[in-house]
């Protein structure tokens, strides 16, 4: 949910238990670094994530974020720390890692919601043609 905190989704996860889900892409921690939330307790949050769905029988797939310098007003040493976490939890707990998601949009200011923060429509397509290629390379437009 737009908002949403690791700690949110760890306090949601019984919900996610109770259904058979085969495939989870789980892209969260944004919200943590805004609110400049350490980034050990990022990890582990998402780390303990990762093992409760795939406790659940679910294939995970991290999605990593990307932050490039001045954006967080945590700073640039805690930008370089969060970007490095998806990487550091898919090798501990052996899930890949797909490209940031809104890759394609970082340099398209007219597919960002005012707040630019959140996509627009269009936006969400290009997401969708992303990740859709991301999971299946064979894939083609």
């Amino acid at each position: 949910m737009s908002g949403d905190t690791t700690a949110d989704v760890i306090a949601r996860l019984d919900v996610s238990r109770a259904q058979r889900v085969e495939l989870t892409v789980l892209e969260i921690g944004a919200n943590d670094a805004f609110q400049a939330v350490p980034v050990p307790q990022i990890e582990g949050n998402i780390s303990r994530i990762v093992r409760t769905l795939k406790g659940c029988g679910s294939r995970v797939v991290l999605s990593s974020m990307h932050f490039g310098e001045g954006f967080l007003p945590a700073g640039n040493e805690y930008t370089r720390e969060f970007n490095a976490v998806y990487e550091r939890v898919g090798r501990a707990e052996n899930v890949g890692v797909l490209p940031p998601l809104l890759r394609s949009l970082y340099d398209k200011p007219s597919l960002w919601q005012s707040d630019g923060i959140h996509p627009t429509a269009r936006g969400h397509e290009l997401i969708a043609r992303d990740l859709l290629a991301d999971l299946n390379p064979e894939w083609k437009e």
